[in-house]
């Protein structure tokens, strides 16, 4: 028995053997088994599970889609698109609101949308300062047929009256009143005529009633003396044609300005006062200036008129504005014979009358045509020439000017 206990000493047992075999691999005895086990522990960090890696993060994406029914993608998207389109009105709200804010002088606003495109060539500034006609109040006066109507300008100041004749009854019309007188012109079978001025007088007691020996008035196109002037009275015949009519500051007598041979080499001009004393005055004969855009043409202009600033007792024309054969516009200082302006304004077609005055040490000048009218206006000072935008202004009212229009007088 003894033998035996010796024996099972010395031999290994098969259970010792699978205890020290429990690793597959054949390299890890036991030696390493205890180097394994006497590790330190991992510190928090080393315990932490490390990140899934992407392709795991798709593949739960995927695996999430495929769970989910269409019905639910398809509200999904309903919702999405609400979403934007409930954000895009409240943004255009504020921008609008912010705005309006800002521009509270308006009584709209505005939300422009530009394109960035290249800019057409910058145009060649006009030459001059522009000026526009404005339309005012109006007022409608039932004078009848009327052969005359004039403003009353004496001493180159607007009188606030206007003078209108016709079916033999002379009209004043001031401060918003209307008073008329009878009177009977002997208008020698004249094409026109036009009344400048009257007597006071003339529209005074019960029954008003005037005679030319009261007037100033002038007729033209007459079939024996060509054109001539009554100034209270006193007749003064005249073969040239009338570019200045202006009448005394006391209404004691008439200035008139004469052409001949306007649209030749020979055009000249003639200064003529006329009392109501019968005293008279013709001044010396002035030869037109050449004009300056064509010194070589035969004809030289297509209408002109004359400004004298003393009409009193001037003894010549003081500035001649003309309109050459190209629409221009040449403003000259007969004293001096010095051109003060060239204008280009391009006047067409024919001209039914042309006038100039001054006020405010500014000469104006003004061209009638059937439809509309030129303006220039010209500082006497610094010499700088203005004119209407386009040059031109139609008549705002429907209608055209008759031929027989005597003179016009442009107030600014």
């Amino acid at each position: 028995m003894g033998r035996i206990r010796h024996e099972s000493v010395g031999e290994q047992s098969p259970k010792t053997s699978d205890r020290e075999n429990r690793f597959p691999s054949p390299k890890v005895g036991s030696d390493q088994f205890l180097r394994i086990v006497s590790w330190q522990e991992p510190a928090e960090s080393e315990q932490r599970t490390s990140p899934t890696p992407s392709s795991d993060i798709a593949g739960t994406v995927r695996s999430w889609c495929r769970n989910l029914s269409r019905r639910t993608l398809f509200i999904a998207l309903i919702v999405l698109l609400a979403v934007l389109f409930i954000a895009a009105i409240v943004i255009t709200l504020v921008v609008v609101f912010a705005i309006q804010g800002k521009h509270d002088d308006h009584s709209f606003t505005a939300i422009v949308f530009t394109m960035s495109t290249s800019s057409p060539p910058t145009p060649t500034p006009f030459p001059y300062p522009v000026g526009f006609v404005v339309g005012t109040l109006s007022h409608y006066v039932p004078l009848g047929a009327v052969a005359s109507l004039v403003p009353d300008t004496r001493a180159f100041t607007f009188q606030q009256e206007l003078l209108a004749y016709g079916n033999s009854t002379l009209s004043l019309l001031r401060n918003g009143t209307v008073d008329q007188s009878a009177l009977i012109l002997d208008g020698s079978n004249c094409t026109a005529c036009t009344i400048l001025a009257a007597d006071d007088s003339c529209f005074t007691g019960r029954y008003p009633r005037c005679d030319q020996a009261q007037t100033i008035y002038c007729c033209s196109g007459c079939p024996r003396v060509g054109n001539f002037c009554r100034v209270k009275g006193i007749f003064y015949g005249f073969l040239d044609q009338l570019v200045e009519s202006r009448v005394f500051s006391n209404k004691g007598g008439l200035l008139l300005t004469t052409s001949s041979q306007t649209s030749t080499n020979s055009c000249s001009v003639q200064t003529h006062r006329v009392s109501a004393d019968g005293t008279t005055f013709s001044g010396s004969i002035q030869s037109c200036p050449s004009s300056s855009s064509d010194q070589t043409s035969n004809v030289k202009y297509k209408s002109l008129s004359t400004t004298t600033l003393n009409p009193d007792n001037a003894i010549s024309a003081d500035i001649l504005a003309v309109v050459d054969i190209n629409g221009a516009v040449q403003l000259t200082n007969l004293t001096s014979n010095f051109e003060l302006a060239h204008v280009a304004m391009d006047i067409k077609d024919g001209v039914l009358s042309m006038a100039s005055t001054v006020q405010d040490g500014r000469l104006l000048v003004v061209v009638l045509q059937l439809s509309r009218f030129y303006i220039l206006r010209y500082n006497l000072r610094s010499g700088c020439a203005a004119v209407l935008d386009s040059y031109y202004q139609t008549f705002l009212f429907s209608g055209s000017v008759s031929d027989s229009c005597m003179s016009i007088f442009p107030t600014f």
